[in-house]
């Protein structure tokens, strides 16, 4: 019998402590970004025009917006530019809480299906620490067309 009572105590606190560490990591730990876009006008976007990637890329600091519905701000990442025609694909380093000034000037030549490509992307967390994000690739649309 004591055997018994021992046993069901036993049992009662590993799921007590099970519970808790169930809620403590459950609301500690947000989910981690899996995709990300470009984050403007309070919206996140992969496609948009010309004026619209100079304004991001002016913008300062960089924002993007990832899946998780979190908002973060870029510390550093690598950057090329690829053209549709001719196809070529040029990298301009790494940029440092914003873009390099002939990443910069290069983005003022796009034309639409030009794209800009952000790798090695990294923002830097609440404890000061650089934590990593996905790629992220913007692709350069037509604007649409001004009405008369």
């Amino acid at each position: 019998m004591k055997k018994i009572i021992c046993l069901s105590i036993c049992i009662a606190f590993t799921m007590v402590a099970m519970s808790q560490s169930k809620s403590k990591s459950g609301t500690s730990a947000s989910k981690p970004a899996i995709k990300i876009q470009a984050y403007i006008n309070k919206s996140g976007k992969s496609k948009m025009t010309l004026d619209e990637i100079k304004s991001w890329t002016d913008s300062l600091p960089l924002l993007v917006k990832g899946d998780n519905g979190k908002i973060y701000k870029l510390h550093t990442f690598d950057i090329a530019i690829i053209q549709k025609e001719p196809y070529q694909m040029q990298e301009f380093g790494t940029g440092i809480d914003g873009f390099p000034i002939l990443a910069r000037r290069a983005i003022d030549n796009l034309k639409a299906g030009d794209s800009v490509f952000l790798k090695n992307v990294k923002y830097t967390d609440e404890k000061n620490q650089d934590q990593k994000l996905p790629n992220l690739v913007i692709a350069l649309i037509e604007s649409a067309a001004p009405t008369r």
